[in-house]
């Protein structure tokens, strides 16, 4: 059985930044990300959150892991479905009530090949790219926006420290590292609206990778199969 830890801070700090305003401070930093909730290009949605500077990054290509935890690199081989099994029940919190639905963990993707590691399938698609298959960070640190609400959160989990005394220590001074950050930049002004992109006006060629008889016939397949 797998012993989870205590809760994570949580503080409603009073600001009147706006996401895009907090992802400025941000956007600099290893790893930094914005997450939306919104449908809607020309407005924020409920939520937003912003976080950088994972204390776990972890990539893999088949069966080579790579990760980077507190400056220490590991390359190791296995299922990165089981690694990643493995990080979750490490780092574990207990239940506890939040007011947004996010409070850290992982933010990255998972790609289509990783579908070897559950089925045999075969596989014909060109590596043009040399993406990774799974990439991710591990927040410890999570900056939130209720937006129709109007109201601000940090969460601090204080991960990689895992006993309980250190991990307190260490959210409380990461979440105070923020705020205090967040409290010295000046609003925008532009709390709940995002600014449409122009259209590009470049040039771009699109070739395909197969003929349209050949596609048709590809998606036909797919669909009976």
């Amino acid at each position: 059985m797998v012993r989870a830890l205590g809760c994570p801070i949580i503080e409603e700090i009073d600001t009147e930044l706006a996401p895009l305003d907090a992802f400025e401070l941000l956007r600099n930093k290893p790893f930094s990300f914005f997450l939306d909730s919104g449908m809607d290009p020309h407005k924020l949605g409920r939520y937003s959150f912003i976080g950088s500077e994972p204390f776990l990054v972890l990539k893999t290509r088949g069966s080579n892991i790579n990760s980077i935890q507190t400056g220490v690199r590991k390359r190791f081989r296995g299922n990165p479905f089981d690694t990643l099994d493995d990080i979750f029940a490490t780092y574990r919190l207990d239940s506890s009530d939040s007011p947004v639905p996010f409070i850290g963990g992982a933010v990255g993707y998972f790609s289509y090949d990783l579908c070897h590691f559950i089925e045999r399938l075969p596989g014909t698609a060109v590596d043009d790219l040399k993406l990774p298959e799974c990439y991710f960070g591990f927040y410890d640190l999570v900056v939130a926006f209720d937006n129709p609400q109007g109201r601000v959160y940090i969460i601090a989990t204080g991960f990689p420290e895992l006993r309980e005394t250190e991990r307190i220590e260490r959210a409380a001074k990461r979440l105070n590292e923020v705020k205090d950050k967040l409290a010295n930049t000046p609003s925008s002004g532009t709390r709940a609206t995002l600014t449409p992109l122009s259209p590009s006006t470049e040039q771009v060629t699109l070739k395909g990778g197969f003929a349209h008889k050949e596609y048709v016939n590809a998606v036909d397949k797919a669909r009976k199969y």
